[in-house]
């Protein structure tokens, strides 16, 4: 028995002089050097359970350090959670693209983490992409424009290069961008966690697709009859998924919709107003007056967890 504690402290001991030397020389990322430091009175605790546990419990040593390793786990998931719902704003990142005078059609592809994103139209913008960025330094924010014929393409990513983050650095970000009038929109937006407010009244809007794993997203549709070649025949004008939270969809009172309902068996009822819309055979919303309105709207809308609700934005 003596044998084997012996073997136990020997092996902290190395293990504890190697992480030392390897914070001393700078060995470790920056984030795994901070979890690393706040996580050192592991050490104090898998010796305190060690002697408590010695002459008791067979591998007393083995098992003292388990039990510490899982309180460190634990404290640190706790730590990160409650980080993680605190808004950040150590960084900003402006964006202004100015859009040439040929371009009738703009696509924009955007992609976030923990972000609640918000995109508006802003009549007052002359053929401009404005917006900002703000959140933690950990997100690396990359953005791309490009033009060709009519068309252009304005990608921005948001990514976290360090596989561990800096505990104060953790938290949420916000994505606020402002669409020029005038112009074809595509939109296309995956984000992680957040909430998505995209009020596209007024916009002509051709296409809109929305990924969003876990928030709520609430969606003002425009009073606007996809005119772009890809779109006149396309069976659906977008994709709207919000894949851990509910969906609200403000559709104008002028416009004809059909819903394709996606609830993955979720007992939660689509809220809608039953004078507007049909409820057809396999989950469909389809307004009355879908056949005669001179706009019709085609989307899916998926939620497998939560409410999906149908309002009116009057005209």
């Amino acid at each position: 028995m003596a044998i084997r504690r012996n073997v136990f402290w020997g092996v902290l001991a190395v293990a504890v002089g190697a992480v030392w030397l390897g914070l001393t020389v700078g060995a470790f990322p920056p984030g795994l050097a901070d979890l690393m430091v706040r996580g050192a009175p592991v050490v104090l605790v898998a010796v305190g359970l060690g002697a408590l546990l010695r002459g008791r419990v067979p591998f007393s040593g083995v098992i003292a350090l388990a039990l510490a390793g899982a309180v460190v786990v634990n404290i640190a998931l706790v730590a990160y959670s409650t980080r993680a719902t605190q808004e950040r704003t150590e960084q900003v990142v402006p964006v202004s693209v100015p859009v040439g005078e040929d371009v009738t059609l703009l696509v924009i592809d955007l992609s976030a983490l923990a972000t609640d994103v918000q995109v508006a139209l802003d009549s007052s913008l002359d053929r401009a992409l404005v917006g900002e960025f703000v959140g933690s330094t950990e997100s690396l924010i990359t953005a791309d424009y490009a033009e060709e014929g009519a068309r252009a393409t304005f990608t921005l990513r948001e990514v976290q290069p360090n596989a561990f983050q800096l505990l104060e650095a953790v938290g949420r970000g916000d994505l606020t961008l402002r669409l020029p009038a005038d112009l074809g929109i595509d939109l296309a937006l995956r984000t992680e966690q957040g909430t998505v407010v995209l009020n596209l009244d007024g916009t002509q809007l051709e296409r809109l697709n929305l990924d969003l794993l876990r928030g709520d997203a609430i969606i003002t549709l425009p009073s606007y009859q996809p005119q772009s070649a890809s779109q006149a025949d396309a069976p659906l004008n977008g994709t709207l998924t919000v894949r851990d939270g509910a969906i609200t969809v403000s559709v104008p009172d002028d416009v004809g919709a059909r819903l394709e309902l996606n609830r993955a068996g979720s007992a939660l009822e689509p809220e809608y107003d039953d004078r507007v819309y049909n409820y057809l055979v396999g989950d469909v919303l389809e307004s009355r007056d879908f056949d005669t309105a001179d706009t019709q709207l085609r989307y899916a809308l998926v939620a497998p967890r939560g409410l999906i609700r149908i309002a009116a934005t009057a005209r």
